[in-house]
């Protein structure tokens, strides 16, 4: 039989130590570098969700610079088709968003295409193991919105029990989801945050896991309420998740003012 020597064997062994910490290492700079770009994209969404097209327009010049840094410098990083074609769709999707904010204002329409790259960009980190804290916040802004759109401009009269039950499963959704957030540890790694500022997001989670409870209180009838009382409590507590939701998501975005 050929055994190996022992020397041989070390040799191999510190080999294989040596690619670990090397692939450890560009794991650990790809994601310090796109914690840095969703700083910068963050605004973008946070100005044309506001209809705040000046600061939008300051805002999404920035992300182009920024992406397009980072695809320089990354964009061969894989030999599969999918990590080009997701980069390539999201510097689409920024240059359709910047045409749209520089030809008038349709910060409603940039808003819907930029919405679309944090969906990409989290299946992308998940597929090659960069997931940041963002990605967790994105997998809850689905149902969370659906959520809020579902009884939007709905009343105690026009709420059906249809749409109750829809609401039933989102909020279990939201709620499985947001426990996930909950459980997260901020990488000291990625996010240079003090003990007061990890202190005010903890906060902000805090927040949002109650207004959940209440929500999931409220789609259960209490003893002697009407039906236009129970429906009422669950309008307004539809109404209350989504702004926790927001200042704990903004709270990684670099705002100017």
């Amino acid at each position: 039989m050929n055994h190996k020597s022992p020397s041989r064997r070390i040799i191999i062994f510190v080999a294989l130590l040596l690619m670990s910490a090397s692939c450890s290492n560009e794991q650990a700079t790809i994601q310090q570098e796109m914690v840095a770009l969703d700083r910068i994209y963050i605004p973008t969404l946070f100005y044309t969700s506001h209809k705040n097209t000046e600061k939008a327009r300051k805002a999404i010049t920035k992300l182009q610079i920024a992406w397009e840094r980072f695809n320089a410098d990354h964009y061969r990083d894989k030999a599969d088709t999918l990590w080009r074609k997701d980069l390539d769709e999201v510097a689409g999707l920024i240059s359709r968003a910047d045409g749209l904010l520089n030809t008038g204002d349709n910060t409603e329409s940039a808003h819907d295409a930029l919405e679309e790259i944090r969906g990409i960009m989290g299946a992308l980190r998940k597929r090659y193991g960069y997931e940041i804290f963002s990605d967790h916040l994105t997998n809850f802004h689905r149902p969370m919105e659906a959520i809020v759109l579902s009884v939007k401009g709905a009343t105690a009269e026009t709420l059906t029990d249809s749409t109750i039950s829809v609401l039933q499963e989102l909020t279990s959704e939201a709620q499985t989801l947001w426990t996930i957030v909950d459980s997260l540890e901020l990488d000291s790694a990625l996010y240079d945050m003090s003990s007061q500022e990890r202190s005010e997001l903890k906060g902000y989670i805090v927040e949002e896991t109650e207004r959940l409870n209440s929500l999931q209180k409220s789609l259960t009838p209490k003893a002697n309420q009407s039906e236009q009382e129970y429906k009422q409590a669950i309008l307004e507590s539809s109404l209350t998740i989504k702004p926790p939701f927001v200042r704990a998501y903004t709270f990684f975005g670099a705002f100017d003012d």
